[in-house]
């Protein structure tokens, strides 16, 4: 992996650990629907990681799954966007599962 791709996946995993920790302070998905700083926060962190995936040099994404890829790109712009259709099952979807498959290939880029 080359310097650059190095310097984003740390950013990226820092996003990652403050959304665990703000995750953590919630009651489970009742409190992020409620809204609020900690769910600002948490979507907050999926857009920086979201830009970050989109700053990876072509080297690092081709490592990726495109499909992954696709769905955050798409997470982050309907959070960036503020679009209506947003669904906040999809979004607590993509901090429980999602993301953590997608922290786990990024990690293991060579």
């Amino acid at each position: 992996m080359n310097t650059r791709d190095q310097q984003i996946v740390k950013y990226i995993n820092k996003h990652f650990r403050e959304l665990q920790d703000e995750v953590s302070q919630m009651n489970g998905f009742d409190d992020f629907v409620k809204g609020g700083p900690l769910t600002k926060a948490v979507k907050m962190d999926i857009l920086q990681i979201g830009e970050c995936i989109n700053n990876l040099t072509d080297e690092g994404k081709v490592q990726l799954n495109a499909k992954d890829l696709r769905g955050i790109a798409d997470v982050r712009n309907h959070i960036a966007h503020g679009y209506i259709t947003i669904d906040d099952q999809i979004i607590w979807e993509v901090i429980l599962v999602r993301l953590p498959e997608l922290i786990k290939q990024i990690n293991s880029i060579k």
